[in-house]
């Protein structure tokens, strides 16, 4: 578990000494280097870093802050970048302007064993990927699930449930009864075609209608 260390100064009591007229006191100020610890390792400011294999990410203000995200196959995808494809595998790193703090708060608290971050279930025991998580909040071990607006997503764990990834398989033009297998129900990125009145597109977001 990650946790925050701020920097914290303690002011010791005055000392002060009489020479002749003159009083002075001296304030003796102690205070602590900042630091971030990461899964019970400590880092100095300024430190780089990598977390959780697809991180870089360096100490500021006592706060774990990414520099960029890491692909599978090592290549360094700049902040902010919405969409970047490799080995079609697409890739998302974008900050969403929340301060880095490690687990979701209260995520393991004793009295529950998993919680859901981004999509995963993660074991409070083992620290693994057990599944992730469909718009129902239906569990998905391994396949096809479906998000908001339609997003048909392949959930993919490997290495024990060390690592996991979710790619984007396009759009799903079904309803909630329908087979996500069934690929006549599946729409390629950025497709557009006419349903009833409206002609509708797979963006990033999902099923939209376009014009």
């Amino acid at each position: 578990m990650i946790r925050r260390t701020r920097l914290k100064c303690e002011v010791l009591p005055a000392f002060c000494v009489m020479t002749g007229a003159l009083l002075l006191c001296y304030l003796v100020i102690v205070g602590a280097a900042a630091e971030c610890v990461d899964r019970g390792d400590r880092f100095p400011e300024n430190a780089i870093w990598i977390r959780n294999e697809y991180f870089n990410v360096t100490c500021k203000d006592s706060q774990i802050k990414v520099l960029n995200c890491i692909s599978d196959f090592g290549t360094k995808i700049p902040l902010q970048t919405e969409s970047f494809w490799e080995n079609s595998i697409e890739y998302s790193c974008v900050d969403d302007g929340n301060e880095s703090s490690g687990e979701e708060p209260n995520a393991c608290d004793g009295q529950r064993d998993e919680y859901s971050s981004n999509h995963f279930v993660v074991s409070c025991a083992t620290k693994k990927i057990v599944a992730c998580v469909d718009k129902n909040n239906d569990l998905v071990k391994e396949g096809l699930f479906v998000l908001e607006n339609g997003q048909l997503k392949l959930c993919y764990i490997y290495k024990s449930g060390k690592r996991a990834r979710i790619e984007n398989k396009g759009c799903f033009n079904g309803t909630d009864y329908d087979d996500v297998t069934d690929e006549s129900l599946h729409v390629k990125k950025y497709a557009i075609w006419r349903q009833g009145v409206f002609d509708l597109r797979c963006g990033d977001q999902g099923i939209h209608v376009y014009r």
